[in-house]
């Protein structure tokens, strides 16, 4: 609504007022009453709609900037839970297999699908170990030698921080490092 708009109505709405006033005064008794005189402040009545619509402004500010606050809280608090069962998660052994030689079964069956289950795998693809690292990931995630000379354990142990801890000043990459096999089997940070 145009500032114009709300000058026009705020002007008929004052007739009207005055024209209820005059009506009033008409149906009542006549009686002599000394009211107080009032001395003008010298605020007309576009001063007053000025200040009317900038309250308006300021509390819907105020009614957007509440919203916000809210959504931002909520966001921190599923953040928060999201990073709890993530912790709840990583405090859980993994379940070990016999049949794995007591590696951990989601690992085997990561190095199942990367691999064939071969722990030693170099192919000349440029991808090495069960886990098919990278040599490059392997080094900047706390890897000595070649993958594909480390045991399970060391090769596993790579893995979870590329996964889920991070090493140094390189951040966990999550389940995104192994983008078939890792949701294939269920891959989950902090296994």
């Amino acid at each position: 609504m145009t500032l114009r708009r709300v000058v026009h109505f705020a002007a008929i709405f004052l007739l009207l007022a005055v024209a209820s006033v005059v009506s009033l005064q008409a149906q009542a008794p006549t009686r002599v009453a000394s009211y107080p005189q009032v001395e003008s402040t010298g605020v007309d009545n576009l001063d007053l709609l000025h200040h009317i619509q900038h309250r308006q402004v300021e509390q819907r500010a105020a009614s957007r900037n509440q919203h916000r606050v809210a959504l931002h809280k909520k966001q921190v608090a599923r953040a928060r839970a999201a990073r709890e069962a993530r912790a709840a998660q990583q405090n859980v052994q993994p379940s070990v297999s016999r049949e794995t030689g007591g590696i951990p079964a989601i690992w085997a069956a990561m190095a199942q699908c990367e691999a064939g289950g071969n722990w030693a795998s170099n192919t000349g693809n440029g991808y090495y170990g069960g886990l098919q690292f990278t040599m490059g990931s392997w080094t900047s995630y706390g890897g000595t030698g070649v993958p594909q000379s480390a045991s399970a354990s060391v090769q596993i142990m790579v893995a979870r921080r590329i996964l889920t801890t991070g090493y140094g000043k390189y951040p966990p990459q999550g389940v995104n490092a192994w983008p078939v096999c890792g949701p294939r089997v269920g891959l989950q940070p902090g296994d």
